[in-house]
């Protein structure tokens, strides 16, 4: 398989560069990474691509991230790889996954709603407002895992603070 990117695998305008990437998952990674063996719990025989799908987007990004920080290929897998292969996969990668990720913030934001444990709520009115509260006072317990739900008023917080 040649190593040098071509016209033909990804243009700059492809949305997800199919062909390119099906050609190294099936030569590289079926042997590992198939709906039987799941090596590392990741089944690449789908081959979704779809990157507005949350799953698909942090499928192909943990896949980007783990070949990036050579993490994978694994060493007992490396003599099929050569260094070419995974820059081409990360270059064939980039791209697709940078403009999924600028959309997602121009349709949410950088950062979205989530909720707060008591003790961030606690820390959060004490930095805005400068009073110390106890909000097991007046807030119900954490549900399991520390998230508290709690929805807040843009306006009534707007009014609190300007």
């Amino acid at each position: 398989m040649a190593a040098v990117l071509s016209a033909v695998d990804f243009a700059v305008g492809d949305e997800f560069p199919v062909a390119a990437l099906q050609a190294i998952v099936q030569q590289h990674c079926q042997s590992c990474h198939d709906g039987v063996t799941r090596s590392g719990g990741l089944s690449l025989d789908s081959f979704a691509t779809d990157l507005q799908d949350d799953s698909v987007f942090h499928l192909w990004q943990h896949v980007y991230d783990r070949v990036l920080s050579d993490q994978m290929p694994p060493s007992e897998s490396r003599q099929s790889w050569q260094a070419q292969d995974c820059d081409r996969l990360l270059t064939l990668l980039s791209g697709p996954l940078q403009r999924a990720s600028l959309v997602r913030q121009q349709q949410d934001g950088r950062a979205l709603l989530r909720a707060l444990t008591a003790f961030e709520y606690e820390n959060t009115v004490d930095d805005l407002l400068g009073e110390r509260i106890s909000a097991a006072d007046v807030l119900p317990e954490d549900i399991p895992r520390g998230v508290l739900r709690i929805r807040v008023d843009c306006w009534i917080f707007r009014r609190c603070i300007f």
